[in-house]
């Protein structure tokens, strides 16, 4: 959760309350959120065998690691998500996530009930993102949002920054 908060300062509430959006602007974005997300996810794995000792659970460390795989595939779906909300496409937007979180819940039940435990969380997060990144790229066909750029980074870090501080 933490985590996510982090990234959140990377927001994409940028791509949704632009007053003009250009394609530069989605991608500037995207890149932002993936440097950032890419920090978060190497932070988890590579602290994820100390937490796993520090706690006396040696299933924690793959926990994290199937977590920080589920936080990296977000990455995919965050951006299309940012950009539905901006064009008002909440009908997609809605089956989307509703069917990410029927997963989600449905796997989560079935994997506890087969006794895996709280690795159930980990394993639903991750196929539920998965299904939901593939459901995103779906609607979404301009792949172009994903091609990094850094030019004039600034002006989206820096609302970015206040955005996640402001909230």
């Amino acid at each position: 959760a933490f985590a996510q908060s982090v990234r959140e300062l990377a927001t994409t509430n940028f791509i949704i309350q632009r007053q003009t959006l250009s394609q530069h602007d989605v991608r500037v974005t995207f890149t932002i959120l993936m440097l950032v997300t890419v920090v978060i996810v190497a932070i988890i794995a590579l602290s994820a065998g100390m937490l796993a000792h520090l706690y006396s659970e040696p299933r924690l460390r793959w926990f994290l690691y199937i977590a920080a795989l589920a936080i990296l595939m977000e990455l995919i779906s965050a951006p299309i998500a940012a950009l539905l909300r901006r064009e008002m496409a909440i009908g997609k937007l809605a089956i989307i996530t509703s069917t990410g979180t029927i997963i989600n819940v449905g796997l989560t039940i079935a994997l506890a009930a087969l006794g895996e435990s709280y690795m159930s969380f980990a394993w639903a997060w991750l196929a539920s993102t998965i299904w939901i990144s593939f459901l995103s790229l779906l609607v979404w066909r301009d792949f172009s949002i994903f091609l990094p750029s850094l030019k004039n980074w600034r002006q989206t870090a820096s609302f970015g920054i206040s955005d996640g501080l402001g909230t």
